[in-house]
């Protein structure tokens, strides 16, 4: 026999009504403190994206990549979820279409971060699949509205707000996929190689002058463009000259600043604008025109790197700016805001304002819960004022988070380097926005981010075995045990040095390498020999300097190696001898340029090194090669410092560890063995032996600053901008500022047989 239902033939049995409403109640009491639980954890999410999302350009920490990493990573399937609970409550209450026009805000719109790898951009269509599934979710939520539409007034003017909000979300959301269409399609770019492949036909070149930049065509802004297909080739429109802005252009019309270094920070940010538009041609894949040009090295010569002794700092400032537009294009959505900056202001106001209206309203309006048209029974009077208290709080908050988070992304728009690129190009065209300018000038005089950290990595492969991590150490303690204990003859040593030191070399590199701010003299050295090789147009790999010291005969054996990687780590492992058994106190008469020759060769030694481990795939040869080598290398260098511990455990006498070092280095240095570490230590030991001092440092720092220009051209332009959103590296500054010089690979230039290596 079925059981009666409490309503039947219009008979309501209120006891069972009310228990089976109180059971309900308590059901659905607990799905809807999920969906708060969920919401809340979006705006957590979405306050750490924004928060941490523009570290990632400036900091090489995995802390903040991995958190980063897992909100970005967390943000669809946390708004997915929440939103499909609530659609599946039966208890609706008004909050749940707020949440869910905030869980839109959290699903891309409020924060600026597009993609988190490069390759994401290629799903670019993925990402507009799920914008549109969230739009979808919203207007399944705004069914729930009939329920209460007659309430008042109040809930129809939120019903109205929160339509408009998600219309505009849903707009300014657009602007993401767009980003990640425009990464894939070099439509832009095809105008850009074009124009100067025609320019440079036309020589028009030869009149640039890098001071007043008289001549120099290089653009910074187009409007309408237009590429077509003949055949097998591809040409852009040709643009009549009143659509396009020009370097030069701004330099003559762009006086908006009342001091003489605001027009200049605002032309310099114009120039890297407009290299950054040359360098995405590499990107793509594109011809570079002007790169033969000998108009082009000395642009780079008397303009960026003129002989003023301070200016390699504008220099680096320039490139800075520069590949934090690159950043920008590639993995947010700054560049297409640029695009469409008064649509998209307009978009911002408007979201901020319906923002603001929902925020005031939910000040006077109560929530009310609607059951399900078989209850009879009204929810009003059952509501406790308490718990309706504590779900309006969490709503206001929510939407609070949003309007701050929103209002500050726009603040920072407007101090960014994205503004004053807007600003100078609308009065240059019209000669507009002077005052405008004039009152945002103030933010654009403070750097709400860094554009990159201004540290090396630093890894030395001799300290490095000092280095025992407690994991690796560990388990070589437990295995001395064993191994004492089962084998007794020193000839079964290798099978240890198989075990721990595999262990140890691929293990203990993650705790030995750190990062170090860049040393000013660094820079002024790099910019010195920097303008040599462009003068030049060929980059050496270390002889010259050998060469040019007297030299070269003494250590031309170094270079006999099959791959440049192996040069590196024999020189790196003598430059860190050089530095432990050599004393520290120079001669009085080369005091301080001893000492920054010294500062140069250990920094410069350690970050080539660092890239070994660290981005292998922004040197030459094969990454997976270089990794090989250079962990094979660590495991030499970790079972000669072991050899070297076992003989003193032997004799019982107590070393330091930079004794132990340099016997291990020493006693190495007589093997006949051409290994890498044996090689490095003949040549620490044959720099040791040299009697000038201040020669021995001028040697080394000479050397691994050609070294570093010689690695730096590469084609892999990927791998560069994917280091961008990992702390940025000090080898891609070199190689965009060799880019704009022509120089575009390391065997570019007249080259001797014996220096192919």
């Amino acid at each position: 026999m079925e059981s009666e239902s409490p309503f039947q033939q219009g008979e309501i049995d209120y006891a069972k009504a009310a228990e089976l409403l109180s059971q309900m109640l308590h059901e659905e009491a607990m799905l809807a403190r999920r969906v708060e639980g969920f919401v809340a954890a979006s705006a957590m999410t979405m306050f750490l994206l924004i928060i941490l999302s523009p570290w990632r350009r400036w900091s090489s920490n995995s802390s903040i990549h991995g958190v980063v990493w897992l909100a970005y990573t967390l943000s669809f399937p946390l708004v997915t979820y929440t939103l499909g609970l609530m659609q599946y409550s039966s208890v609706k209450t008004l909050f749940f279409p707020i949440w869910a026009t905030s869980l839109f805000l959290v699903s891309g719109c409020t924060n600026s971060m597009t993609v988190y790898d490069l390759d994401e951009n290629k799903q670019w269509m993925r990402h507009l699949f799920e914008l549109l599934q969230h739009y979808f979710y919203f207007m399944q939520m705004s069914k729930m509205f009939p329920y209460v539409m007659f309430h008042g007034h109040e809930v129809k003017t939120i019903f109205a707000t929160c339509s408009a909000l998600a219309f505009i979300v849903l707009s300014s959301n657009i602007l993401r996929v767009k980003a990640g269409w425009m990464v894939n399609y070099s439509y832009q770019s095809k105008v850009v190689a074009d124009y100067m492949r025609d320019h440079s036909k036309q020589q028009y070149l030869q009149q640039i002058d890098p001071v007043s930049m008289k001549g120099c065509k290089y653009l910074v802004r187009w409007h309408d463009y237009m590429v077509s297909w003949n055949g097998n080739s591809t040409n852009s429109s040709k643009h009549p000259e009143e659509d396009i802005i020009t370097i030069e252009m701004i330099w003559e019309k762009c006086n908006l600043s009342s001091s003489k270094d605001g027009d200049t920070r605002l032309k310099d940010v114009c120039l890297s604008f407009a290299l950054s538009h040359l360098l995405k041609r590499r990107f793509f894949g594109m011809d570079c025109a002007e790169a033969s040009l000998q108009q082009t090295s000395e642009f780079v010569l008397e303009g960026l790197l003129s002989n003023d002794s301070n200016n390699y700092a504008r220099a680096f400032s320039i490139i800075e700016v520069e590949l934090s537009f690159l950043y920008d294009f590639f993995f947010t959505k700054y560049a297409c805001i640029f695009q469409s900056d008064i649509s998209s202001f307009a978009m911002v106001v408007l979201k901020i304002t319906s923002t603001s209206v929902l925020l005031v309203l939910f000040f006077f309006k109560r929530p009310t819960i609607d059951m399900p048209s078989e209850f009879p029974v009204s929810l009003t009077d059952m509501e406790t004022d308490e718990s309706t208290i504590d779900v309006q709080v969490i709503v206001i908050l929510i939407l609070a988070t949003f309007l701050i988070m929103e209002t500050l992304q726009f603040l920072f728009y407007l101090g960014s380097d994205w503004a004053i690129i807007s600003f100078a190009c609308n009065h240059t065209r019209a000669r507009r926005f002077r005052s405008i300018y004039k009152h945002f000038h103030c933010l654009t005089r403070f750097r709400f981010s860094r554009s990159w950290q201004d540290k090396i990595g630093q890894y030395s492969v001799v300290r490095g075995c000092w280095t025992f991590p407690p994991i690796s150490g560990m388990f070589e303690h437990l295995f001395n045990l064993g191994y004492n204990r089962t084998f007794t003859q020193r000839e079964k040593v290798p099978l240890k040095k198989k075990i721990t030191g595999m262990i140890h070399s691929h293990s203990f590199p993650r705790k030995s390498l750190h990062h170090v701010k860049l040393p000013g003299v660094v820079k002024s050295q790099i910019v010195s020999t920097l303008k040599s090789s462009i003068s030049r147009k060929y980059l050496s790999n270390g002889k010259d300097s050998l060469e040019q010291n007297g030299v070269l005969e003494m250590f031309n054996w170094t270079f006999q190696r099959p791959t440049h990687e192996e040069t590196m780590l024999i020189w790196h492992i003598a430059t860190d001898y050089c530095e432990i058994a050599t004393s520290a106190e120079p001669d009085a008469q080369h005091a301080t340029e001893q000492y920054q020759y010294r500062e140069v060769a250990t920094t410069l030694s350690r970050y080539c090194i660092s890239l070994m481990y660290s981005a292998p795939e922004l040197l030459p040869g094969n990454y997976a090669d270089t990794r090989v080598t250079f962990h094979s290398t660590v495991l030499e260098a970790k079972w000669a410092m072991l050899e070297s511990a076992t003989d003193e455990g032997e004799t019982g006498e107590r070393k330091t560890k930079g004794q132990r070092l340099q016997e291990a280095i020493r006693s190495c240095s007589k093997i006949e063995r051409e290994t890498i570490f044996v090689s490095g230590a003949r040549l620490g030991t044959d720099l040791e032996d040299m009697e000038d001092g201040h020669l021995r440092w001028k040697v080394m720092a000479d050397f691994w600053v050609e070294t570093t220009l010689y690695i730096a051209p590469s084609d892999n332009v990927k791998a560069h901008m994917q280091c961008l959103a990992k702390g940025g590296q000090f080898l891609t500054h070199i190689w965009t500022i060799l880019s704009h010089a022509g120089i575009l690979s390391r065997d570019q230039g007249r080259r001797t047989p014996e220096e192919n290596v």
